[in-house]
């Protein structure tokens, strides 16, 4: 009787962490496209627990910037990380050349010309402890 009563509070037991699981939003993956002040508000609720190791940008048919990002776990707890979208090339090259001399590594470079002339670059550096 007592083996009987195990096995089911087991199964039960499984089933609510099966369905605890099955219900919870999986974060990594892309996002979806969406603007600067969304991607970056995304950015700050994630970056705790996440990082964006691929930065993208798009031009709509109307002229509107949009971004998306690859997010994936943190490596471990020795892990930094940067990360910029939107910037024109004299930031971009400025936070290269400061990433790199604090030893850290580009991971992923993104660069979207727009139909005004602009070049804006999107880019994650990171780095173990």
């Amino acid at each position: 009787m007592k083996s009987k009563l195990i096995i089911a509070l087991l199964a039960v037991i499984l089933g609510l962490i099966t369905f605890i699981l099955m219900n919870q939003e999986n974060e990594t993956g892309f996002t979806e496209w969406m603007t600067g002040e969304e991607y970056q508000k995304v950015f700050d609720e994630r970056s705790q627990r996440l990082y964006p190791v691929i930065v993208e940008a798009k031009e709509t048919g109307n002229d509107e910037i949009l971004f998306r990002a690859y997010y994936t776990e943190l490596p471990t707890d020795s892990f930094w990380f940067w990360s910029n979208h939107g910037i024109p090339t004299n930031a971009f090259e400025e936070n290269r050349n400061k990433y790199k001399r604090e030893g850290f590594t580009l991971v992923h470079h993104h660069t979207l010309n727009t139909d005004a002339g602009q070049t804006i670059h999107q880019a994650t550096w990171a780095k173990q402890k």
